[in-house]
């Protein structure tokens, strides 16, 4: 992967990481119509900056996996958005799930042979993050903290690897498997 325009790998990981962060806040804080503007300039940054030209579908491919699987947790009821009624899950996480995967191939690359650190991770961060979006006010969990928190973690511990193993096959802008 080449840079555009931002110098030295350890940079791009470093403002990859920070883009995250700050979307992750703009959407779980946010959650309407101008916050999702922001994250919408997030992730075009990151396509413009950061990313090479195969990145755009591989976060559409994220999304696509992240949407279905909280979708399900959603219709199963362990996740209610406060004033979203459709069966799907609500804008604002579905370009949260899009942020993540700009996270994958890049960030959090040097995970992608790292198995069992992925599943631990996966486990601990994934869950944790739903976590802390619920104590923000964006979710509520309905069976409760430690349910919630123990079978997202087991969802988590499959999903983070094989996100990971995706990220590490899908072709780089050369055309070659990462």
């Amino acid at each position: 992967m080449t840079a555009k325009i931002l110098p030295g790998r350890i940079q791009q990981l470093i403002i990859n990481a920070l883009v995250f962060q700050i979307g992750w806040f703009a959407c779980v804080l946010g959650g309407t119509t101008p916050w999702l503007i922001v994250v919408m300039g997030l992730l075009a940054f990151h396509l413009l900056f950061l990313a090479d030209r195969n990145e755009a579908r591989f976060l559409l491919l994220v999304a696509a996996l992240g949407t279905l699987v909280d979708s399900l947790w959603m219709q199963a009821g362990w996740m209610v958005f406060p004033g979203w009624e459709a069966a799907w899950i609500p804008p604002w996480l579905i370009l949260l799930w899009m942020l993540f995967g700009t996270l994958l191939r890049h960030a959090l690359s040097w995970l992608q042979d790292r198995w069992i650190l992925a599943t631990v991770l996966g486990a601990l961060g994934g869950s944790s993050s739903y976590l802390a979006g619920a104590e923000l006010g964006a979710a509520e969990l309905p069976q409760g903290r430690w349910m919630t928190f123990l079978a997202f973690a087991l969802t988590w511990a499959l999903l983070f690897p094989l996100l990971m193993w995706i990220a590490k096959r899908w072709p780089s802008e050369s055309g070659e498997i990462s």
